[in-house]
């Protein structure tokens, strides 16, 4: 306190103007970079974020079409509607086996398959792979898959991602 009893008035009034400026400065500068933050977060979440999530959602739909196409066939194909309103005799299975083959090498599939509504028969490439069940919590996707209300749904399982899928 003795230093600013000893100052001149002049040098007092400009210690002053300093320490106002310097206090002008740190508000304004506080003031702008919360500012330029709530500016950015909000450009963030109203532009760029979606215009993400659009750019991920095309290239998705881009990888799952011919996919999609291929099991959408399949679906309408009248010789697997035939071969299901029969019950799916044992003669069926070869013929089915060679078309599943043949869709699997030209559409350069991991898997074809072929799960049958009405007796719960699941067919692969190899054949008669097993039968579904009501009652086991493995075999409930397809369940809810016939009673749910969609054609089709895409889920992407973590460990089928990494290499480690299991049936």
């Amino acid at each position: 306190m003795s230093l600013l009893r000893r100052l001149s008035i002049q040098k007092k009034l400009l210690f002053s103007m300093g320490l106002c400026l310097l206090l002008f400065m740190a508000i304004s500068s506080f003031l702008s970079v919360r500012m330029s933050s709530d500016y950015v977060r909000e450009r963030v979440v109203s532009q760029e974020l979606p215009a993400q999530v659009g750019e991920i959602r095309n290239d998705v739909l881009r990888q799952i079409s011919q996919p999609l196409s291929v099991v959408q066939t399949m679906a309408n194909d009248v010789y697997l509607q035939d071969w299901e309103d029969a019950g799916l005799p044992d003669s069926g299975i070869a013929a089915f086996q060679r078309y599943a083959t043949v869709v699997k090498e030209k559409n350069k599939a991991a898997s074809i398959n072929w799960a049958s509504a009405s007796t719960g028969n699941y067919f692969t490439t190899d054949g008669l792979l097993r039968t579904l069940d009501k009652n086991q919590a493995a075999d409930q996707w397809f369940y809810s898959l016939l009673a749910g209300d969609k054609a089709y749904t895409l889920d992407i399982q973590g460990d089928c991602m990494k290499g480690r899928c299991s049936e």
